[in-house]
């Protein structure tokens, strides 16, 4: 056995010892849980372990849930979640948020998640399409400003 220092180790080994103690007492006593941004932090193993543990029931015995939010749409991919299990979330001009399940888009099982997502298909990215319609000059002669030849 190598002894080191905690310290020396990357954020996502650093992260993943400090979450040991709560990690215990999840699987003890079977809690909801709840995390935004999982994958910055975690390396990818460690998620995907966690999430394919809490779908397998003879595993999951105390029906641990998992409620996690990110903005990396290979993830969702990834893990291999049923569609039925990914909300989607857009923001609306009087500020609210619209909750969205994507089993509602037809077509759901044609492609990966990741190419709709990215390919702007789920509606999420309606500003943004809004926004290069009204500027797509700029941006075509800002391209060419910076294109090299």
């Amino acid at each position: 056995m190598i002894a080191t220092r905690i310290e020396t180790e990357s954020v996502g080994t650093q992260v993943l010892f400090g979450l040991m103690g709560p990690i215990v007492d999840i699987l003890k006593n079977g809690y909801t849980v709840v995390a935004g941004d999982f994958s910055k932090v975690l390396h990818p193993l460690v998620w995907k372990k966690m999430v394919s543990f809490c779908n397998e029931i003879r595993l999951n015995k105390n029906n641990i849930q998992l409620i996690l939010t990110t903005d990396d749409a290979n993830v969702v991919d990834d893990i291999h979640i049923g569609y039925d299990e990914i909300w989607l979330h857009q923001k609306k001009d009087d500020l609210a948020t619209w909750v969205y399940p994507f089993a509602m888009f037809k077509g759901q099982q044609e492609g990966t998640f990741c190419e709709k997502y990215l390919g702007g298909l789920l509606g999420q990215f309606q500003k943004l399409h809004e926004f290069i319609g009204r500027n797509e000059n700029k941006l075509q002669e800002m391209e060419e400003l910076t294109t090299v030849n």
